[in-house]
């Protein structure tokens, strides 16, 4: 099933005919042999030596510029203009003899920038948090790398992506309902903006009916769910084993109060809308996978 007929009947069909077919649709994520493959790597990478994982990370960039120069226009150009040969790269130095990449480059040069031999894809934006979001398409296997990397940070908290349930706070499209199951991640998403004095309980409700495990979303949501928990006198603590922050920043204060309102640890990482990176959260910081 390609990955664009699977994003829309996860979609689109009705909650209780996707409800129906969850374990079919989530089977098309987890045991898809793109993300086996990138789990089973990231898994490898965790016991590897910095030598190794600074070698596999050079042959993987090697491989992408190859790629680039045989199959997309603009970099075969610039790269022969650069003077630069990406069968002899052998150095992360090297990179300094090519430009960056900005986005007015990529808007004035983006059907050059498509490579040839890609024909299985979609398109998406950035979020256009430093101005205009801008176009990307993403190949079908991005979507199956991305979420190796997510699963992969999770399990380091307790989360089986084989069987853990999630309830998430973030989305837009409810079309005026408080929440949608979306078996392809098992999880419920649960509308942020709707959340409120009346709604709460029903949301709780919700929560412990899916038997969800843990908790995804907005920061500012989360702390919000919290914040009504307090304020109606509802014991919240002990239903989620961790916590995961997305697309925003938390104050301390905030993360606190959370993690003293669920009664776990909660953690923060950040995706990218091109797919070309992850950041987790480890100790005091970030570390970025590529």
């Amino acid at each position: 099933m390609g990955i664009a007929v699977l994003k829309k009947l996860n979609q689109n069909l009705p909650d209780p005919v996707k409800q129906a077919f969850a374990p079919v649709i989530r089977g098309e994520l987890i045991y898809n042999k793109v993300f086996q493959a990138q789990m089973d790597e990231l898994t490898k990478m965790d016991s590897a030596t910095a030598a190794a994982i600074e070698q596999n990370q050079l042959a993987k960039l090697k491989e992408t510029l190859v790629h680039a120069y045989e199959h997309t226009v603009y970099y075969h150009k610039l790269f022969d203009d650069c003077g630069f040969n990406p069968y002899e790269f052998s150095d992360f130095d090297e990179m300094k003899k090519l430009p960056i990449l900005t986005k007015e480059d990529i808007t004035a040069n983006f059907d050059a920038l498509q490579a040839d031999d890609v024909t299985d894809f979609y398109s998406a934006t950035t979020g256009g948090s430093t101005g205009a979001p801008l176009e990307v398409l993403l190949d079908k296997d991005s979507i199956y790398k991305e979420k190796a990397f997510i699963y992969h940070f999770w399990g380091k908290h307790f989360y089986d992506h084989k069987s853990s349930k999630v309830v998430t706070f973030r989305g837009l499209e409810f079309h005026g309902k408080l929440s949608v199951v979306n078996p392809l991640y098992n999880e419920i998403v649960l509308n942020p903006f709707a959340l409120n004095k009346n709604t709460f309980h029903e949301y709780c409700k919700k929560i412990r009916s899916f038997k969800a495990e843990f908790i995804h979303g907005y920061p500012s949501a989360i702390y919000s769910f919290c914040k009504w928990a307090d304020r109606l006198g509802e014991n919240i603590s002990g239903i989620f084993k961790a916590g995961f922050f997305i697309s925003e920043n938390v104050l301390e204060e905030q993360k606190n109060f959370i993690e003293e309102t669920l009664g776990c640890k909660c953690f923060a990482f950040y995706g990218h809308s091109e797919r070309a990176v992850f950041a987790e959260q480890t100790g005091g910081g970030y570390k970025l996978c590529v």
